[in-house]
């Protein structure tokens, strides 16, 4: 087991991940904002044209900016009392055959191929004794 201390987060790296996240309740709303503004269409309502617009332009905008601007003050909040008080800290598991092979100095990826190379050749070209 070992224990990893997060210092810091990127405020930028947040507000990409935010929205990135905000993406498809944005797309969802855009969808039921074009239902609206058609059923608006349709019937000849014209507060159900003018909330289609909104829900289908301005809601998924507003959307993605605050849950951007909530996420960037997140992590800076995070950022100054991490540096004082100290941040998460997270209990991880190494898997063991790939900390011995680094242990030994030696290449997992390396060792992986050459067992992948191993059973493809094993496949073309069976050896029976």
């Amino acid at each position: 087991m070992k224990k990893i201390e997060i210092k810091k987060f990127g405020v930028l790296n947040a507000l990409k991940i935010t929205t990135y996240m905000t993406i498809l309740p944005s797309a969802f709303c855009f969808l039921i904002g074009i239902g609206f503004v058609l059923i608006g269409v349709l019937t000849k309502q014209r507060e159900m044209l003018i909330m289609g617009i909104a829900v289908t332009v301005v809601y998924p905008i507003v959307l993605v900016i605050m849950y951007g601007v909530m996420a960037m003050l997140g992590a800076l909040i995070y950022n100054l009392f991490a540096g004082k008080f100290g941040g998460l800290e997270l209990t991880v598991k190494e898997d063991e055959p790939f900390s011995q092979i680094k242990k030994d100095g030696m290449n997992p990826f390396r060792i992986l191929n050459l067992q992948c190379l191993n059973q493809y050749l094993t496949n073309i070209w069976p050896i029976h004794y």
